[in-house]
């Protein structure tokens, strides 16, 4: 599914980039593509009593655009301005890739996350898979990734954040270390 992913990627791509309205609000626009991994995958598939078809995201494409400078605007209108670029960039994307009938688009630009998070996430299919579609300026996309909205640091509200995601990783690391020694010492 690489390559089509990368095809898919190219295409919306050249589609945005041709886009008379967002070539002259963006500065950049990047897509990056991404393939769930098969234990995820299986995982989500058995929680949700799903085939792997039915899942909407085994494939995903990121489309992450910088508007362009526009002057100081207020606050308000700088959201605005954000948002607008956001639509009309999935309004690109469908005219690509139609969204999937029956299956919403989640609107987290208009209505963020508790937690921040901003983000319109759309399906389509990509092949035989059904895909998503994540568009976010990157003002949005560093706050998902860095941010309070970031699932290493929302999980603990208590503390830093990232004394708790750097602990996580340690126990982690150890479990792994504690499977290989248990199984080098066995014989198969």
């Amino acid at each position: 599914y690489s390559s089509l992913l990368e095809e898919a990627a190219a295409r919306i791509r050249a589609a945005l980039k041709a886009d008379p309205i967002l070539r002259t609000h963006t500065e950049s626009i990047r897509v990056q593509a991404r393939m769930k991994s098969a234990y995820s995958a299986w995982s989500k598939m058995r929680r949700k009593q799903v085939t792997l078809t039915e899942l909407h995201d085994v494939l995903g494409l990121r489309i992450i655009f910088k508007p362009s400078q526009s002057g100081r605007l207020p606050t308000p209108h700088h959201w605005q301005r954000q948002a607008i670029l956001c639509y009309r960039a999935l309004e690109v994307v469908h005219r690509v890739y139609p969204p999937l009938l029956g299956r919403r688009i989640k609107d987290y630009v208009a209505c963020p996350k508790q937690n921040g998070y901003q983000s319109l996430h759309s399906s389509v299919r990509l092949g035989s898979l059904r895909s998503e579609i994540q568009v976010r300026t990157t003002e949005m996309h560093r706050f998902a990734e860095f941010g309070k909205a970031s699932h290493w640091l929302y999980k603990s509200e208590e503390s830093d954040g990232l004394d708790d995601w750097l602990a996580a990783a340690e126990r982690s690391r150890r479990r792994q270390q504690q499977k290989g020694s248990q199984r080098g010492g066995q014989k198969d």
